[in-house]
């Protein structure tokens, strides 16, 4: 009986300690697989931190990229506008320098036709006055000079071109909206409109074109008619207005 007891004691101390290795090796495991689980978080973490750092540098590397690529490309930018405003402030005032020549050109064209109209009638007047007092070959001497000087007044074709860069130069984009208005001018047409922009009256024009004055005053009245102008004042004002 008492051997009997003693064996179940051995069994159940044995079963309890079985059951003992068995809880600690499940909780053995237990833990390993907290260690595990918990490792691989501080991993994760680890990771997760690395990563953020790698996406702050290189945000931070591309800021800066972009920063330099901007500060450049505002730095050419100024140097663009430099120099498209120094080039502009040159092209302007080469402009202007072209205008004050192509104004001294019409000036002394002006002043050359008005200075030998003025000479040619003096010429003519003494001659008229002195033409009972001269013999034949002094009358004949003054005739030839002053028909000379008329011929000088006249425009060449060569002094025309010449005459009509300056008057452009002088007058931007007059005789485009001029034929836009009076449609049909003749090449003669635009000398008596050139002229009279530069205020040339009857006599200094018919000398200049080697015409009349009456020639001029008959195309005055033929554009006049031709326009359906009502009077001289209209043509005056169109002249003007361009």
């Amino acid at each position: 009986m008492m051997m009997a007891y003693r064996y179940a004691d051995s069994a159940i101390m044995v079963k309890d300690s079985a059951f003992i290795r068995k809880s600690g090796l499940i909780l053995a495991r237990a833990q390993q697989k907290t260690d595990i689980e918990h490792h691989k978080l501080e991993v994760e973490q680890l990771e997760h931190q690395k990563n953020i750092q790698t996406l702050q540098r290189n945000s931070l590397f591309f800021i800066v990229v972009l920063l330099i690529i901007v500060s450049v490309l505002l730095i050419n930018r100024q140097r663009l506008l430099k120099k498209q405003k120094l080039y502009a402030e040159a092209q302007q005032q080469q402009a202007v320098i072209e205008l004050a020549n192509a104004q001294q050109q019409l000036n002394t064209f002006i002043t050359s036709i008005r200075e030998k109209n003025e000479l040619v009638e003096r010429l003519t007047t003494e001659m008229h006055q002195l033409q009972n007092v001269l013999d034949k070959d002094a009358m004949d001497y003054r005739h030839q000079t002053v028909n000379q000087l008329r011929q000088a007044t006249i425009l060449t074709n060569d002094q025309w071109k010449d005459f009509r860069y300056a008057f452009e130069k002088a007058y931007r984009y007059y005789f485009t909206p001029l034929q836009e208005k009076l449609p049909g001018l003749s090449a003669a047409d635009i000398r008596f409109m050139a002229l009279s922009k530069l205020k040339f009256n009857a006599r200094e024009m018919a000398a200049s074109l080697g015409i009349s004055p009456n020639s001029i005053r008959m195309s005055l009245h033929r554009l006049r008619k031709k326009y359906n102008l009502a009077d001289e004042e209209s043509l005056e004002v169109i002249v003007e207005s361009i």
